[in-house]
C-alpha cells in the first residue's frame, strides 16, 4: 500500500511519501522483471521506505512482491515498484528508489510502467498511499491525475490491551466466499478483493456478526502479525475480532497491528483502548493511463 518517495533534505527515515531529489546516477538504468533472487538487494532497499513494518521475509518476496514487482538496475537494483491488481484497480504497494538513483525520475518511471501493466490488465484505476504532510509527494501524484480519497491508519497494540476491549454481542467466525459481497459493500471494499485476499498465503479471513448482519471483517496474517483490512462498525466487533485473531496468534508475539481505513472514530475508540498509531497515511486514487 505505500508508494515511497523521499522529501528533498530529508533524513534517511523520512518515511512515506517524501521526495528528494539528488544528482542524477552516472549511467541511465534498465528496466526489468524482479526475480526471486533479488531479496538481498530488497532487503539493502527496505529500509528506504521508512515504515515500521518488519522486513517481509524471503518466502514472502518470492511468492507475493516479485511475480508483478519491476525493478531498475544498473551494476545493481536501484529501485523497485511493487503493483497488485483487482478488478479494475491497480494498487503501487512499494515504490523504493536508492539514495544514488534518486533525481534521475528512477521513481517516475517505475510508476509508469507498474501503471501501463496495470493497463495491460484491464485496469482503469490506480491506487497508491502516501504521508498527509508529503506536500512534494502529493503534488507529484496529482500532477499525474491522483487525488486523496481517505485516511489510512496502522495502529499497533498489545494482546493483553485488546483482551481489555469491551466485550458486547457480536460473533465471530471464518468468512466463507458467500460472505464476500456482503463484507465489501459493508466494508467499503474493491468487488473481487476478498477473494484475493482469501488466495494468499497464510491469511486468516474472519466476520464478526450481530444478529444476521455482518459488522467486521479482518483479513489476518499470523506471520506478520497483523490485520489488513481490519474494518468494525463498533468497538465490539472490533474486540471479537481480535478474540478471534488472538486464538489463531502465534503465542510468542506480544502484540499485534491493524490498518484502519476512512474510520476516525474507530480508530480514536481503539486508541482509547491502548492502541498507539504506527503510521498515517492517504490513499489517493486516480484514472488510468496516466496523466503524466
Amino acid at each position: 500500500m505505500r508508494a515511497m518517495f523521499r522529501r528533498r533534505g530529508g533524513s534517511r527515515k523520512a518515511g512515506v511519501g517524501a521526495i528528494i531529489v539528488q544528482s542524477p546516477m552516472a549511467a541511465p538504468p534498465t528496466f526489468r522483471d524482479a526475480r526471486p533472487h533479488d531479496y538481498d538487494a530488497y532487503v539493502r532497499l527496505f529500509p528506504e521506505l521508512g515504515v515500521p513494518d518488519a522486513l517481509p521475509t524471503r518466502e514472502r518476496f518470492e511468492a507475493e512482491i516479485a511475480p508483478t514487482a519491476i525493478v531498475a538496475e544498473t551494476t545493481e537494483v536501484m529501485g523497485l515498484a511493487y503493483h497488485r491488481t483487482v478488478g479494475q484497480t491497480g494498487y503501487l504497494h512499494q515504490l523504493i528508489v536508492a539514495p544514488a538513483a534518486r533525481g534521475a525520475g528512477v521513481g517516475l518511471e517505475l510508476m509508469r510502467r507498474a501503471a501501463a501493466r496495470m493497463v495491460d490488465a484491464s485496469c482503469t484505476r490506480i491506487q497508491l498511499a502516501t504521508k498527509p504532510d508529503n506536500h512534494t509527494a502529493l503534488a507529484l501524484y496529482r500532477s499525474a491525475g491522483l487525488e486523496v480519497q481517505y485516511r489510512v491508519w496502522s495502529l499497533g497494540l498489545t494482546w493483553e490491551a485488546a483482551a481489555r476491549l469491551p466485550v458486547g454481542a457480536a460473533t465471530s467466525r471464518e468468512a466463507t466466499a458467500a460472505d464476500d459481497a456482503e463484507i465489501e459493500r459493508a466494508a467499503r471494499l474493491i468487488s473481487g478483493l476478498v477473494a484475493q485476499r482469501r488466495a494468499m498465503p497464510h491469511r486468516v479471513l474472519l466476520v464478526t456478526e450481530r444478529g444476521a448482519r455482518i459488522t467486521g471483517f479482518a483479513v489476518f496474517d499470523p506471520t506478520f502479525p497483523g490485520a489488513a483490512p481490519f474494518y468494525a462498525e463498533a468497538v465490539e466487533d472490533a474486540a471479537a475480532l481480535l478474540r478471534a485473531m488472538r486464538s489463531r496468534a502465534r503465542p510468542e508475539d506480544a502484540d499485534v497491528s491493524v490498518m484502519v481505513e476512512r474510520d476516525a472514530s474507530l480508530v480514536e475508540a481503539l486508541r482509547a483502548h491502548g492502541a498507539h498509531t504506527k503510521l498515517e497515511v492517504v490513499r489517493l486514487e486516480g484514472p488510468l493511463p496516466l496523466t503524466r
